[in-house]
């Protein structure tokens, strides 16, 4: 019988900081799991909110041909500003469901194809989204910040939304 209660007290003792590692990790993963509060605050209260289409070959500044739009290096194939509310909180619901529902699997690759600006009192945020890659890309005023990982899940939302402002989207080849 004691050696019995040795075994499940030494269980016990070494499950507990195990666990406390696990809860750790999973609070970090959920706090990680968010876009940064100052994008949140302008997504949520943009006063211009545009999404795009956007060609995911990378152009450096010498390769931008004159009368082009450009968006961070990638050429815009199309835009549309997104006026009604119930369609912003939607897309903004989609964008905030696939970094939720990320598995921590982007890759190093980045090719983006769909982006959104957002502007709230003189404040720019810049999102370039890789479905393909499951990665994030943040610009606050200019300013790259931390990437996110995003899931794939929420990619026909953008498209949908692109495309019913008849809209081209980048050819997918994944």
């Amino acid at each position: 019988m004691k050696t019995s209660r040795k075994f499940i007290l030494a269980l016990i003792t070494g499950a507990a900081p195990i666990m406390g590692i696990a809860i750790g990790l999973i609070v970090y993963w959920r706090i990680q799991s968010r876009l940064p509060h100052e994008i949140e605050s302008i997504l949520d209260r943009a006063e211009s909110l545009e999404l795009l289409s956007i060609d995911p070959t990378f152009l450096n500044l010498k390769e931008q041909p004159p009368g082009v739009e450009v968006f961070h290096h990638y050429r815009v194939l199309g835009k549309t500003t997104i006026d009604d509310g119930t369609a912003k909180r939607d897309l903004i619901a989609a964008l905030n469901r696939s970094i939720a529902e990320s598995l921590g699997r982007g890759m190093k690759c980045f090719n983006p194809r769909h982006a959104i600006r957002a502007v709230y009192n003189g404040q720019t945020a810049d999102l370039l989204i890789c479905f393909q890659c499951e990665n994030l890309e943040i610009h606050l005023n200019g300013t790259q910040l931390p990437m996110k990982e995003i899931s794939r899940a929420e990619q026909p939302v953008f498209d949908h939304v692109l495309t019913g402002a008849n809209i081209a989207l980048a050819p997918r080849d994944y």
